[in-house]
């Protein structure tokens, strides 16, 4: 956020919403003793929504750069527009032509975008999904 010229106090009282926070877990009609919530944001947070797309801008940013550059192809779709991003609640997803060039040059994207934000893409919970070939290339085994 300090990167993206938000004020201090703004960066401070995000910060303060996000570590103070406490939960209780209900099971079977009782409920644990709470405990301080280390990760991520509590469930139904309405900063939530806010605080995701702030944090991927720079990747969207990174990502449109790179087709802007030639350096990846996004999929076209209708009415001549090409599409490679996507943000739905709190997933995104890329969307690139099936070539070696295009996944070696996201790969170089993100790697980029983790070193610039700290974030780590979670290979347990992406996923590759090749729409247009018949197999995986043995490129992306």
């Amino acid at each position: 956020m300090r990167n993206m010229g938000f004020d201090a106090e703004v960066i401070e009282l995000t910060r303060a919403l996000l570590s103070e926070g406490h939960a209780k877990v209900h099971l079977n009609g009782k409920s644990t003793k709470s405990f301080r919530l280390q990760h991520g944001v509590r469930q139904g947070c309405p900063v939530s929504p806010l605080l995701f797309a702030i944090s991927t801008h720079p990747l969207m940013r990174l990502l449109r750069e790179g087709e802007m550059k030639g350096l990846i192809t996004g999929i076209n779709i209708p009415r001549g527009r090409s599409l490679i991003h996507r943000l739905f609640a709190d997933d995104s997803g890329v969307a690139i032509r099936a070539d070696e060039n295009n996944f070696r040059n996201l790969r170089k994207i993100i790697e980029r975008f983790e070193k610039l934000s700290g974030a780590q893409l979670n290979p347990a919970k992406s996923v590759i999904i090749p729409f247009t070939v018949e197999r995986p290339p043995t490129w992306l085994q």
